[in-house]
């Protein structure tokens, strides 16, 4: 039991740090002041980072407008892999 434990609290410090470092991301893109090439470059960090996540975080709230900004201003193939997870 005591393995299976540290499994899942690391498995939930993993998920903690990919919320927040979403959220942060997410929230510098959707900045009025962000420019262009800045933006492309955060989309893609931040695709990259929900990239295989994508079908838990759509469950969270919060985490799931991360996600809406990937669709917002990511690429078109961004768009259709997340439509595929």
């Amino acid at each position: 039991a005591g393995i299976n434990l540290s499994k899942r609290t690391a498995a939930l410090e993993e998920h903690e740090r990919v919320a927040r470092e979403a959220k942060k991301l997410s929230a510098s893109i959707l900045q009025k002041t962000a420019k262009s090439d800045e933006r492309k470059d955060q989309v893609l960090e931040l695709f990259n980072l929900l990239k295989g996540k994508v079908r838990s975080l759509a469950m969270k709230h919060d985490l799931c407008r991360t996600i809406q900004c990937c669709f917002r201003f990511g690429s078109d193939s961004e768009k259709n892999s997340i439509l595929k997870e």
